[in-house]
């Protein structure tokens, strides 16, 4: 419960945090983190670092600190041009990575599983069990039609439209920091 911690200037994080463990990552060409670092994911067998290598690269070492791959950037079929945003899917360990105006699947190991074209792009992907969430609005190319009017548009696995959440029901906060 973070609240109490939340709603105090001053905070005792043994409230919340059990254990700290400092992981010395392997360093080689490939991996030198370049800045900025936008952002890092710990699953319970992989550490992913979206860093600022072309204008945003992907790493991904072991639990361990042991460099595993980079993800291919670049203008090919299999290839990330630029990441806009970042998410890692739990239920089949997999990286969704935002790349307008597309969503690339790579696989634990950031090796190429999928690319899928989206017509009005997305801001953020959040996978849920039977499909995934996007993040609308002012997006990567407007419908300039109804809609317009929502901010989450709900998805299959394979980014079919089943839904979509209003701008006034949508909480933008709460769906970057799931």
């Amino acid at each position: 419960n973070l609240n109490d911690a939340i709603s105090s200037t001053i905070c005792d994080e043994s409230e919340f945090i059990n254990d700290v463990k400092i992981i010395p990552l392997e360093t080689n060409d490939e991996s030198l983190i370049h800045e900025p670092i936008f952002d890092i994911y710990y699953t319970n067998e992989r550490i992913y670092i979206w860093d600022g290598i072309n204008y945003g690269g992907l790493i991904c070492f072991d639990k361990n600190g042991k460099f595993i791959n980079r993800a291919k950037m670049g203008q090919g079929p299999e290839e990330i041009l630029h990441i806009c945003n970042i998410s890692y899917d739990k239920i089949n360990n997999q990286v969704i990575v935002v790349d307008n105006p597309r969503i690339t699947i790579l696989d634990k190991n950031l090796n190429f599983v999928n690319s899928y074209y989206l017509q009005n792009g997305t801001f953020g992907a959040i996978s849920t069990t039977d499909g995934y969430m996007l993040l609308r609005g002012a997006g990567y190319k407007r419908d300039l039609n109804d809609n317009d009017n929502y901010a989450i548009e709900i998805t299959d696995k394979n980014f079919n439209t089943i839904g979509f959440m209003l701008r006034n029901q949508t909480n933008y906060l709460a769906m970057s920091t799931v």
